[in-house]
Protein backbone atom coordinates (compact mmCIF):
# COMPACT_ATOMS: atom_id res chain seq x y z
CA UNK A 1 0.00 0.00 0.00
CA UNK A 2 3.03 2.33 0.25
CA UNK A 3 3.39 2.92 -3.31
CA UNK A 4 -0.65 4.33 -3.69
CA UNK A 5 -1.49 5.13 -0.12
CA UNK A 6 -0.94 8.96 -1.07
CA UNK A 7 -3.01 8.92 -3.99
CA UNK A 8 -6.04 7.30 -2.12
CA UNK A 9 -5.91 9.76 0.61
CA UNK A 10 -5.57 13.13 -1.77
CA UNK A 11 -8.30 11.58 -3.12
CA UNK A 12 -10.38 11.68 -0.33
CA UNK A 13 -9.48 15.12 1.05
CA UNK A 14 -10.46 16.65 -2.17
CA UNK A 15 -13.93 15.21 -2.25
CA UNK A 16 -16.67 17.90 -3.17
CA UNK A 17 -17.96 16.73 1.00
CA UNK A 18 -15.83 17.73 3.18
CA UNK A 19 -17.27 17.29 6.26
CA UNK A 20 -15.29 14.15 6.91
CA UNK A 21 -12.74 11.87 8.89
CA UNK A 22 -10.37 9.10 7.78
CA UNK A 23 -9.83 6.21 9.86
CA UNK A 24 -6.61 4.63 8.79
CA UNK A 25 -6.18 0.67 10.20
CA UNK A 26 -2.49 -0.79 9.44
CA UNK A 27 -2.72 -4.53 9.35
CA UNK A 28 0.53 -5.60 10.36
CA UNK A 29 1.88 -4.26 7.25
CA UNK A 30 5.44 -5.97 6.51
CA UNK A 31 6.80 -1.66 6.49
CA UNK A 32 4.81 0.04 9.15
CA UNK A 33 2.52 2.73 7.77
CA UNK A 34 4.27 6.09 8.13
CA UNK A 35 2.60 9.68 7.78
CA UNK A 36 6.05 10.43 5.98
CA UNK A 37 6.25 11.71 2.54
CA UNK A 38 2.08 12.25 2.15
CA UNK A 39 2.31 15.72 2.09
CA UNK A 40 -0.58 16.13 4.35
CA UNK A 41 -1.37 19.80 5.44
CA UNK A 42 -2.24 20.13 9.69
CA UNK A 43 -6.09 20.62 8.59
CA UNK A 44 -5.95 16.61 6.64
CA UNK A 45 -3.98 15.85 9.52
CA UNK A 46 -6.32 16.51 11.95
CA UNK A 47 -9.27 14.49 9.50
CA UNK A 48 -6.68 11.66 10.44
CA UNK A 49 -7.10 8.75 13.26
CA UNK A 50 -3.89 6.12 12.53
CA UNK A 51 -4.08 2.74 14.34
CA UNK A 52 -2.07 -0.63 13.95
CA UNK A 53 -3.84 -3.55 14.34
CA UNK A 54 -1.95 -6.18 17.31
CA UNK A 55 -2.38 -9.09 14.71
CA UNK A 56 -2.76 -9.22 11.29
CA UNK A 57 -6.72 -10.20 10.62
CA UNK A 58 -7.03 -10.33 6.61
CA UNK A 59 -8.93 -7.64 5.08
CA UNK A 60 -12.38 -8.31 5.61
CA UNK A 61 -12.06 -8.73 9.62
CA UNK A 62 -9.50 -5.75 8.99
CA UNK A 63 -12.60 -3.57 7.47
CA UNK A 64 -15.31 -5.01 10.31
CA UNK A 65 -13.01 -4.34 13.40
CA UNK A 66 -12.47 -1.13 12.27
CA UNK A 67 -16.11 0.08 11.65
CA UNK A 68 -16.56 -1.92 15.24
CA UNK A 69 -14.44 0.26 16.49
CA UNK A 70 -15.59 3.88 15.56
CA UNK A 71 -17.54 5.12 18.19
CA UNK A 72 -17.94 8.66 17.21
CA UNK A 73 -21.14 10.39 16.07
CA UNK A 74 -21.01 10.31 11.84
CA UNK A 75 -24.19 9.87 9.81
CA UNK A 76 -22.25 8.05 6.92
CA UNK A 77 -19.73 5.53 6.57
CA UNK A 78 -17.23 4.59 3.82
CA UNK A 79 -14.51 1.69 2.92
CA UNK A 80 -11.73 2.16 1.28
CA UNK A 81 -8.81 0.21 -0.04
CA UNK A 82 -5.05 1.67 0.02
CA UNK A 83 -4.76 1.63 -3.29
CA UNK A 84 -7.99 3.42 -5.23
CA UNK A 85 -8.58 7.10 -6.54
CA UNK A 86 -11.65 8.47 -5.69
CA UNK A 87 -13.95 10.22 -7.99
CA UNK A 88 -14.29 13.77 -6.36
CA UNK A 89 -18.17 13.58 -6.04
CA UNK A 90 -18.30 10.05 -4.60
CA UNK A 91 -19.27 11.40 -1.12
CA UNK A 92 -21.77 13.84 -2.22
CA UNK A 93 -23.47 11.70 -5.07
CA UNK A 94 -23.65 8.91 -2.46
CA UNK A 95 -25.47 11.06 0.25
CA UNK A 96 -27.93 12.21 -1.58
CA UNK A 97 -29.14 9.20 -2.90
CA UNK A 98 -28.90 8.02 1.40
CA UNK A 99 -30.47 10.96 2.65
CA UNK A 100 -33.63 10.57 0.54
CA UNK A 101 -34.38 7.96 2.92
CA UNK A 102 -35.93 7.74 6.18
CA UNK A 103 -33.31 8.09 9.24
CA UNK A 104 -34.55 4.98 10.54
CA UNK A 105 -34.44 2.39 7.20
CA UNK A 106 -30.50 0.72 6.87
CA UNK A 107 -29.37 2.18 3.48
CA UNK A 108 -26.64 1.19 1.06
CA UNK A 109 -24.97 2.98 -1.90
CA UNK A 110 -22.56 1.02 -4.09
CA UNK A 111 -21.38 1.67 -7.48
CA UNK A 112 -19.20 0.59 -10.74
CA UNK A 113 -15.37 0.90 -10.60
CA UNK A 114 -13.23 2.28 -13.21
CA UNK A 115 -10.47 -0.01 -13.88
CA UNK A 116 -7.47 1.47 -14.59
CA UNK A 117 -3.55 0.23 -14.65
CA UNK A 118 -0.73 0.63 -11.81
CA UNK A 119 -0.44 4.73 -13.00
CA UNK A 120 -4.00 5.19 -12.89
CA UNK A 121 -3.94 6.87 -15.95
CA UNK A 122 -4.78 4.85 -18.35
CA UNK A 123 -8.79 2.95 -18.30
CA UNK A 124 -8.59 -0.35 -19.20
CA UNK A 125 -12.64 -0.94 -19.06
CA UNK A 126 -15.34 -0.30 -16.21
CA UNK A 127 -16.68 -2.90 -13.77
CA UNK A 128 -19.84 -5.15 -15.24
CA UNK A 129 -22.83 -2.73 -15.81
CA UNK A 130 -25.65 -4.83 -14.26
CA UNK A 131 -29.24 -5.15 -15.53
CA UNK A 132 -31.32 -6.28 -12.46
CA UNK A 133 -32.06 -4.05 -9.85
CA UNK A 134 -31.04 -5.11 -6.38
CA UNK A 135 -32.43 -7.28 -4.33
CA UNK A 136 -31.81 -10.08 -1.46
CA UNK A 137 -32.67 -12.81 -3.96
CA UNK A 138 -29.79 -11.23 -6.08
CA UNK A 139 -27.73 -11.18 -3.16
CA UNK A 140 -27.65 -14.78 -2.46
CA UNK A 141 -25.76 -15.58 -6.12
CA UNK A 142 -24.31 -12.49 -6.85
CA UNK A 143 -22.55 -9.75 -5.68
CA UNK A 144 -22.88 -6.46 -7.09
CA UNK A 145 -21.06 -3.88 -4.86
CA UNK A 146 -17.60 -3.51 -4.23
CA UNK A 147 -16.69 -2.62 -0.73
CA UNK A 148 -14.33 -0.08 -2.35
CA UNK A 149 -17.36 1.70 -3.45
CA UNK A 150 -19.94 1.18 -0.11
CA UNK A 151 -21.38 4.47 1.50
CA UNK A 152 -24.04 3.44 3.84
CA UNK A 153 -25.89 5.07 6.98
CA UNK A 154 -25.93 4.82 10.62
CA UNK A 155 -28.53 2.00 10.63
CA UNK A 156 -27.02 -0.08 8.25
CA UNK A 157 -23.64 0.43 10.27
CA UNK A 158 -25.33 -0.62 13.73
CA UNK A 159 -26.71 -3.97 11.64
CA UNK A 160 -23.57 -4.93 9.96
CA UNK A 161 -21.77 -4.63 13.45
CA UNK A 162 -24.49 -6.89 15.16
CA UNK A 163 -24.79 -9.66 12.40
CA UNK A 164 -21.23 -9.68 11.87
CA UNK A 165 -20.33 -10.50 15.95
CA UNK A 166 -18.27 -13.75 16.34
CA UNK A 167 -18.31 -14.93 12.36
CA UNK A 168 -16.24 -16.12 10.19
CA UNK A 169 -17.56 -12.89 7.19
CA UNK A 170 -15.24 -14.21 3.86
CA UNK A 171 -16.18 -11.28 2.11
CA UNK A 172 -17.31 -8.12 3.94
CA UNK A 173 -18.66 -6.52 0.71
CA UNK A 174 -21.19 -9.01 -0.36
CA UNK A 175 -22.21 -9.67 3.45
CA UNK A 176 -23.02 -6.23 3.51
CA UNK A 177 -25.43 -6.59 0.86
CA UNK A 178 -26.82 -9.61 2.01
CA UNK A 179 -27.79 -8.16 5.64
CA UNK A 180 -29.15 -5.20 3.80
CA UNK A 181 -31.18 -6.06 1.57
CA UNK A 182 -32.15 -9.26 3.69
CA UNK A 183 -33.21 -7.03 6.01
CA UNK A 184 -35.43 -4.95 3.69
CA UNK A 185 -33.15 -2.01 3.67
CA UNK A 186 -32.62 0.74 0.48
CA UNK A 187 -30.14 -0.04 -1.70
CA UNK A 188 -29.02 2.02 -4.89
CA UNK A 189 -26.61 1.13 -7.13
CA UNK A 190 -24.83 3.79 -9.25
CA UNK A 191 -24.61 2.39 -12.62
CA UNK A 192 -21.68 5.39 -13.64
CA UNK A 193 -18.00 4.61 -11.64
CA UNK A 194 -17.18 6.52 -8.65
CA UNK A 195 -13.97 5.70 -8.03
CA UNK A 196 -10.42 4.23 -10.09
CA UNK A 197 -9.84 0.88 -8.99
CA UNK A 198 -6.24 0.45 -9.89
CA UNK A 199 -4.59 -2.83 -11.16
CA UNK A 200 -1.07 -3.97 -10.78
CA UNK A 201 1.39 -6.78 -9.51
CA UNK A 202 1.00 -6.39 -5.56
Amino acid sequence: GHLFIKDQLHSIFKQSHRELHIFLYDDQSKKPFSLDNLQLDSEQLSKLSHETNVQNLGYTKNFLNALDNINEKFDYFSFSDQDDIWHEDKIKKAIAKLAKVSSNTPALYCARTEIVDATAKNVLCNSPLFSRPPSFKNALVQSIGGGNTMVFNKPAKNLIKNFSLNLDVIHHDWWIYQIISGAGGYIFWDSEPCLKYRQHDS
